[in-house]
C-alpha cells in the first residue's frame, strides 16, 4: 500500500524539480518566465504537498508496521487516503478553488490518521523505565503536532503562509518525531534530560500557532523551538556505542541537522537585516537542505532495510549527498547575493540528485520484497 504514496511521490518530485529548474533559468535570462505565478503555484504545491506530504506518509505506512510488527490495519481507507491526496494535488495543478483540494488532503488526512491509530492499536504493550516513558510522549507529540498542523494549515490566510505551515508545522515536526525515536541509535548515543525536547514542542507549537494568527514574531519562537530540539537531541556528538544503520546514514543525518542549524540562523537574522531575500533563501534551506536530505537518507535506509528491497546502485548516496549539499550552498549564495546564474546551477545541482534518488528508489518500489521483509498481509497474499 505504502507504494502507491511513495511512487507518486516521486513523480511529483521529478515534475516538480522540473518547473523549479525552469524558474531558476528564467532568473537567471535563459528562458522565457512568462506564467510565474501559475509555475510558482504549481512548483510549490508539487514539491510539498505532492512530494513532501505524500512520501512521509508512504514511509510512515510502510515502517510502522513493521516496527510493531504487526499488519496493516484497514488497507482500504490507507487506499483512499492516497487517492484523496492524488486528487487534491490534481485539482489544486488545475486551478480549481483552493477550498475544495483543501477539504480533501483534510479528509486524506483524517484517513490516514485512522489508519495509523487501528495499526497502534493492534500491538502489543511494552513496559518501559520513566525516562523511556517521556521521551515516547515527546515522540507521540511531535507526531501528533505534525498531524494537526498539517490540518490546520488549510485555515491559512494564504497559499504561502499553507505552504509554510505544512513545511514547518507537519514535515518538520514529523521529522523531529520520528528523530526522536530512531536518530540516536543510528548516530550511536543516549539522550540525557528531556527538558530542552518538551520546550521544544512546546515553543514550536507556540510560535506556528501565532504565525497562524497573524503574528510575524511567531517564526522567530518556532525557531527558538526547534534550536532546543537541536540542543536536546545534539546530533553532532561522538558516538558512545557501536550506530545503527549504514555508514552512509550518518553523513545524511548529520549534514541535514547542520542545514536546520543553518536554517534557524539565517529566519532570525530577516528581521534583523531587514533582508527579504535571506527569508526566502532560508525557507530554500529548510526545504532542500534539511527537509530533503533527511528524507533522502532515511527514504533509502528505511526502504532498504525495512521494506527488503536492496539498492539498486549502493554508492549512488555519496553523489546524490554531494549534489544535494552543493547545490544547497550554490542555491543560497546566489540567492542572497542576487546572482542568478549561481542560484541556477545551484538547482541544477539539485535536479540531477533529485533525479538519480527517483530513479534508484523508483526501481527498489518496483521490485517485490524479499519474503524476511513482508509484512504478514503480504505474505497471506503470496
Amino acid at each position: 500500500m505504502s507504494r502507491y504514496f511513495l511512487l507518486t511521490a516521486l513523480l511529483a518530485l521529478v515534475v516538480g524539480s522540473l518547473l523549479g529548474l525552469h524558474m531558476a533559468l528564467g532568473m537567471a535570462g535563459l528562458v522565457s518566465l512568462e506564467g510565474w505565478p501559475r509555475l510558482l503555484h504549481s512548483h510549490a504545491i508539487l514539491q510539498v504537498h505532492g512530494f513532501m506530504v505524500m512520501l512521509v506518509l508512504g514511509v510512515a505506512l510502510l515502517v510502522l508496521p513493521r516496527f510493531l510488527d504487526v499488519p496493516l490495519a484497514v488497507p482500504k481507507v490507507a487506499l483512499l487516503s492516497w487517492g484523496l491526496l492524488s486528487t487534491s494535488v490534481l485539482l489544486s495543478l488545475s486551478g480549481w478553488q483552493i477550498h475544495v483540494p483543501r477539504l480533501l488532503e483534510v479528509a486524506s488526512i483524517i484517513a490516514f490518521l485512522v489508519v495509523l491509530r487501528r495499526t497502534r492499536a493492534g500491538a502489543p504493550y511494552h513496559e518501559a523505565d520513566p525516562h523511556e516513558r517521556r521521551l515516547n510522549r515527546l515522540h507521540a507529540g511531535f507526531m501528533a503536532s505534525g498531524a494537526i498542523w498539517l490540518l490546520l494549515s488549510v485555515a491559512a490566510s494564504s497559499g504561502r503562509q499553507s505552504h509554510e505551515l505544512v513545511l514547518w508545522g507537519f514535515a518538520s515536526m514529523y521529522v523531529a518525531g520520528i528523530g526522536l525515536r530512531v536518530h540516536p541509535q543510528m548516530l550511536g548515543f543516549r539522550i540525557g534530560s528531556a527538558g530542552p525536547l518538551a520546550w521544544s514542542l512546546l515553543l514550536w507549537n507556540v510560535g506556528l500557532g501565532l504565525e497562524l494568527a497573524g503574528w510575524p514574531g511567531g517564526r522567530i519562537i518556532s525557531c527558538v523551538g526547534a534550536g532546543l530540539y537541536l540542543l536536546g537531541l545534539n546530533p553532532f556528538r561522538p558516538a558512545s556505542f557501536t550506530p545503527e544503520g549504514s555508514i552512509w546514514l550518518r553523513s545524511y543525518l548529520r549534514t541535514a541537522y547542520a542545514w536546520l542549524a543553518g536554517t534557524l540562523t539565517a529566519t532570525i537574522l530577516v528581521p534583523l537585516t531587514g533582508q527579504a531575500s535571506l527569508g526566502a533563501a532560508a525557507l530554500h534551506l529548510l526545504t532542500s537542505g534539511f527537509l530533503l536530505t533527511m528524507i533522502v537518507g532515511m527514504a533509502f535506509e528505511l526502504l532498504s532495510t525495512h521494506g527488503g528491497r536492496p539498492l539498486l546502485w549502493p554508492q549512488s548516496v555519496w553523489p546524490i549527498l554531494i549534489l544535494l549539499t552543493s547545490g544547497g550552498v550554490l542555491r543560497f549564495v546566489g540567492h542572497v547575493a542576487s546572482r542568478w546564474p549561481v542560484f541556477g546551477l545551484g538547482v541544477t545541482c539539485q535536479l540531477a540528485a533529485s533525479l538519480l534518488f527517483c530513479l534508484v528508489l523508483g526501481v527498489m518500489l518496483l521490485k517485490p520484497p524479499a519474503e524476511s521483509h513482508a509484512t504478514p498481509a503480504e505474505k497471506e497474499r503470496g
